[in-house]
């Protein structure tokens, strides 16, 4: 239906490399600087550190296109 979102064809990188690029700088930024502070379990802190360690790869490679 018009209006729907197709939850599984939701595009978050964009078209291109710079729009990847972009998004995933917006990802770490997000990381770096949540909203609002909230307490995190040492399991939760090591899960958000893995999650940046991939967006810098990421990156790195994306950079590298």
């Amino acid at each position: 239906m018009k209006g729907e979102v197709d939850v599984d064809n939701i595009d978050i990188l964009g078209n291109t490399t710079e729009s990847a690029i972009q998004a995933t700088k917006q990802a770490l930024y997000n990381l770096d600087h949540p909203l609002e502070y909230v307490p995190k379990s040492i399991e939760v802190q090591r899960a958000c550190m893995k999650e940046r360690e991939f967006y810098v790869a990421f990156l790195e490679r994306l950079e590298k296109l």
